[in-house]
């Protein structure tokens, strides 16, 4: 048995006297100290609690569980078995593909396809990438953000409008001046609604062509339209009082009028202008839009001139 000095630490050869010996007497030769060593048991399952020799080169019990199970399997088999389960775990996967592959053309499982006949393809148009919107009706009862059928109080808030004659007349008659668009802006309301209204553009520097084309665009073609050159008749001042706007109208050279009208509304619209030539044009709009069908029926004793 070899055991080291534990005073010097030499490596010292321990016999024992008899094989029944527990303990040892052993000299250090090199430094002469006694020591007293036990002897270790001799049965290998046996082992003392203070003895920490590595144990032997045995398998652990675990180890030898699973070579029992899996020595006697070929391996083949186990690939094979990691295999099918590796496509049992992705099949969610492989059922997507299948549907977006075959969705659209499904599957025949029968082999008996002689009487199967397919229906020829009835719809060939190409459905375009943009639609073209469809162009809304054209309706005589608005023009720019002025529109008839409107409440009182919402044109005379947008316009600040000023009441000309008693509140609950009929008609109430409202006038604004110097606004953002129109140099001069007269309302009829009869029960609150608006149902006649004349206006007056500023001045523009453009030709009566363009003034025209855009009137059309909104109206479409007029079904009435006259031209006169020089002073302006009166009736085509009939619709307002004799000021220093209404002079100015007849100074301009050339009057176009316009008419459009439909079952509801009627629109006259006058293009005062003062010369052919583009560069020199001067340009002013008067438009008179009203409910006609609706004032038709009430038929009016007289007519009411706007005030100035």
């Amino acid at each position: 048995m070899n055991v080291r000095c534990q005073n010097c630490g030499e490596r010292l050869v321990a016999s024992l006297a008899k094989p029944t010996d527990t303990t040892v007497e052993v000299i250090c030769h090199s430094c002469g100290v006694t020591m007293r060593v036990r002897v270790p048991p001799t049965d290998k399952n046996t082992r003392h609690s203070h003895d920490f020799s590595p144990a032997e080169d045995e398998p652990r019990p675990s180890e030898q569980t699973w070579k029992r199970v899996f020595e006697p399997v070929p391996r083949l088999l186990i690939y094979l078995v990691g295999m099918v389960l590796a496509a049992v775990l992705l099949s969610p996967f492989w059922v997507v593909w299948l549907q977006e592959r075959y969705g659209r053309n499904p599957i025949i499982l029968s082999e008996d396809t002689a009487g199967l006949t397919v229906p020829p393809m009835t719809n060939n148009t190409i459905t375009p990438i943009m639609t073209v919107p469809e162009t809304p009706p054209t309706t005589l009862d608005q023009y720019h953000n002025v529109r008839l059928e409107t409440g009182r109080d919402d044109v005379q808030h947008r316009f600040n409008l000023v009441l000309q004659n008693t509140r609950g007349m009929e008609p109430e008659i409202y006038e604004g001046n110097k606004g953002i668009e129109f140099e001069r802006f007269t309302a009829h309301f009869y029960e609150s609604t608006l149902k006649e209204v004349w206006l007056i553009r500023r001045e523009q520097r453009t030709t009566a062509g363009a003034i025209q084309k855009d009137l059309v665009e909104q109206f479409n073609a007029p079904v009435e339209q006259s031209e006169i050159t020089g002073p302006l008749s009166s009736r085509f001042l009939i619709s307002f009082a004799v000021d220093e706007m209404t002079h100015k109208l007849d100074n301009l050279a050339f009057h176009r009028s316009l008419t459009w009208t439909d079952a509801q509304y009627r629109v006259e619209a006058t293009i005062h202008y003062s010369s052919a030539d583009p560069t020199q044009c001067r340009s002013v709009l008067t438009l008179h839009m009203s409910s006609a069908a609706w004032m038709k029926k009430r038929q009016p004793l007289i007519n009411v001139v706007p005030p100035r």
